[in-house]
């Protein structure tokens, strides 16, 4: 099986270590970003990941900013909104801005891993 890379665009160092954490014990690469903008020049690197973790609240530009601009060309990668923060309304405004599917923190585990295999396996 070919390892998969995921990047966790997350500026919450314990949220990231978390997320790393159950991503790599389920066998994953992962590369991580501070803000929207890390995130973007990560996706924008020779080795654009297969899928992207996105926190919607980051510094410099927030995860949906980027969300929107990864976006503008590319409307394949899967690309999972978290929030912590969850409002009515907020999953809509992840799904809107181009976000394949939307988790509340804090994240449930095994919901979280069946999320992710599901829109991997999408793309195979």
């Amino acid at each position: 099986m070919e390892e998969r890379t995921i990047l966790i665009a997350e500026d919450d160092n314990f949220n990231y270590l978390l997320i790393k954490y159950i991503l790599e014990k389920r066998g994953f690469k992962t590369v991580h970003a501070e803000n929207g903008m890390e995130a973007l020049e990560i996706y924008r690197s020779p080795e654009r990941p297969d899928l992207i973790v996105m926190d919607i609240k980051m510094p410099v530009m927030s995860g949906l900013e980027a969300t929107t601009e990864v976006r503008k060309s590319d409307s394949d990668i899967p690309i999972i909104a978290l929030t912590a923060y969850a409002l009515p309304g907020d999953r809509e405004m992840c799904l809107d801005a181009g976000c394949s599917d939307y988790i509340a923190k804090p994240i449930d585990k095994d919901d979280f891993l069946n999320r992710v295999e599901r829109l991997l396996s999408d793309r195979s």
